[in-house]
């Protein structure tokens, strides 16, 4: 059998996944970005003014802290490419295991450093009596969210190893549009921040409990 009729079938199969990967990319995009373009409204209207300013706060603290894994995850999908193309079954479980270890302590620091945070950023912000509790919970449970987020993206990291960007982005749809009916529901039936972080945490902590 010649080379090119070996090589064929394999260019084939690669020509189809780089394919597959372009379109469920796009997919995943447009449903994020369909899902916060029609909440971002309600939640402002449904939360008022004030309480939507400490959730945007409160989720952009989320994002900075999300930095702290300095690089390991990207990292982690650059050795479990190599050791799979290589077969190495074992270096694939140490790996695992150095990331886990370092990105759950990570995660912990990420926990304990929301604490003192959340006590401070209200009173930093000049957030009224009323609101400060709220505030204090919402900030707090989303450095929880931050923090089970680090692990959990392991999962993620794996799949992009092995080029599943389709699996990746199907897992992302889902947990934007079940967050988007979750939080439509509860605000329209009036509940506001302090139902809305618990909501954002509680379908975290579910979606990477699942993928485990």
């Amino acid at each position: 059998m010649s080379t090119a009729a070996v090589s064929t079938p394999k260019a084939s199969a690669l020509h189809h996944k780089v394919l597959r990967n372009i379109a469920s990319n796009w997919v995943g995009y447009g449903i994020n970005m369909a899902v916060s373009f029609l909440l971002s409204p309600l939640l402002v209207h449904r939360l008022g003014d004030v309480a939507y300013g400490i959730w945007a706060i409160a989720v952009q603290l989320g994002a900075y802290m999300g930095v702290l894994d300095f690089g390991v995850r990207v990292a982690v999908t650059r050795f479990l490419t190599q050791f799979h193309e290589r077969g190495e079954t074992r270096k694939i479980n140490e790996t695992l295991t150095t990331a886990l270890a370092l990105l759950g302590g990570l995660g912990l620091f990420c926990a304990a450093v929301a604490i003192p945070l959340s006590w401070w950023m209200p009173l930093h912000m000049r957030v009224a009596a009323t609101m400060l509790v709220p505030a204090r919970i919402s900030i707090f449970l989303i450095g929880i969210s931050v923090a089970v987020a680090f692990p959990g993206a392991l999962y993620t990291g794996a799949l992009a190893a092995l080029s599943r960007y389709d699996l990746i982005n199907l897992r992302s749809a889902i947990s934007a549009v079940s967050r988007g009916l979750l939080l439509w529901f509860l605000l329209a039936h009036g509940y506001g921040l302090l139902s809305v972080a618990v909501a954002t945490v509680v379908l975290t902590v579910l979606a990477y409990t699942v993928e485990f």
